[in-house]
């Protein structure tokens, strides 16, 4: 399997198939190559206790004992598993059953329950079966888990996947036993999956059901300060329908500095830079329905984050600068145009257009 393969599969959207493939790769690469200090060990040791690893296995063949989309039936009844991970130890057998999700709303209630299911009945002698679910970070919604399961975060507060695997990759380095070809796979793999972080923070800053900890702990969620700032629109600016995309970031980053300063905390300044470093200009650009790169920040509802549009670019190709376009709340919609709303179909992995109705 080839790394950069794993994950180019036509198009620049975030699919589960390629966060599988890249940690399955990650997993078989590190273990081949590092066999007594492979990543696998280090996740095992880090989220699974009393659990094996493959240097206490008798034997670990990774070509056998480690497995991606592996397809299990009994009658007519079949489960696909993301990753299962084989480890034998003693005569004894625990199998590592992984289930991979990007979205949190993906996961559906029984699904690990009859894998686990499966896997008991096609592996009658196994002494344990660890079922992991894979989430990109935490929520307080409610998302009907089964008993039994151990959920880890790609990003979160502390111990997320992303920060074990960066952990991982340091500890490595500093080792100086990779060789520059897998010095180059690690720091590639690396820098993807900090991107990949990057994006699941703004979608943090944006939910209000998300997790708050010590590294956004805003007073609101993004998507209510920018709700906040529609709703006062008139009291704001003093001419309503010549505002353009940096006055609207100007109010946005006074109101939330504002928030966080208010809040004397001593970490006040370090938010502060954090957020207009990530959150103030990747934010608007979620809730305004025709802007092109709500794709690559998956919203994936033609109905999702609608607060603003840009009147002069209906199919979303502004001309110029984008802090110099002009936005306006879809409240104050007048123009008589039909304005395209960008999502992508989860379905379909498709992205979508659709001409936006006025509520």
């Amino acid at each position: 399997m080839n790394f950069f393969h794993a994950l180019n599969q036509g198009d620049a959207s975030l699919k589960e198939p390629h966060f599988t493939s890249l940690l399955f790769y990650i997993f078989k690469e590190t273990t081949i190559y590092y066999p007594s200090s492979s990543f696998l060990d280090f996740f095992i040791d880090s989220f699974i206790k009393q659990t094996p690893t493959t240097k206490d296995c008798d034997s670990f063949d990774v070509e056998t004992d480690i497995k991606i989309e592996e397809i299990l039936t009994d009658g007519a009844l079949r489960k696909d598993l993301d990753i299962s991970i084989y480890l034998r130890k003693s005569e004894k057998l625990t199998i590592i059953n992984i289930e991979n999700k990007i979205s949190n709303v993906a996961y559906v209630p029984g699904q690990i329950q009859e894998q686990a299911s499966l896997l008991r009945t096609n592996n009658p002698y196994a002494i344990n079966i660890e079922n992991i679910l894979l989430l990109p970070y935490p929520t307080n919604q409610n998302l009907y888990l089964d008993g039994g399961i151990n959920v880890i975060y790609w990003f979160a507060e502390s111990n997320s996947l992303i920060e074990r695997y960066c952990e991982y990759i340091s500890t490595k380095i500093n080792e100086n036993d990779c060789d520059q070809i897998h010095y180059r796979f690690l720091k590639n793999t690396e820098d993807l999956l900090l991107s990949f972080a990057n994006i699941l923070e703004q979608k943090i800053f944006s939910d209000i059901n998300a997790v708050r900890g010590p590294r956004n702990k805003y007073r609101h969620s993004m998507y209510e300060y920018l709700e906040m700032i529609r709703n006062d629109w008139d009291k704001i600016f003093v001419d309503p329908e010549n505002v353009f995309v940096k006055d609207l970031l100007e109010e946005f980053n006074n109101r939330v500095t504002s928030d966080l300063l208010h809040d004397d905390n001593l970490n006040a300044q370090e938010k502060i830079a954090r957020f207009r470093k990530g959150a103030l200009e990747a934010q608007p650009k979620l809730m305004t329905i025709n802007e092109r790169n709500r794709i690559h920040f998956g919203i994936t509802n033609s109905k999702e984050k609608q607060l603003f549009y840009y009147p002069d670019s209906p199919n979303g190709n502004y001309n110029g600068k984008w802090k110099n376009t002009r936005i306006k709340p879809l409240n104050r919609l007048t123009e008589n145009k039909e304005y395209n709303v960008f999502w992508k179909n989860n379905d379909s992995d498709d992205i979508e257009t659709c001409i936006y109705q006025n509520q």
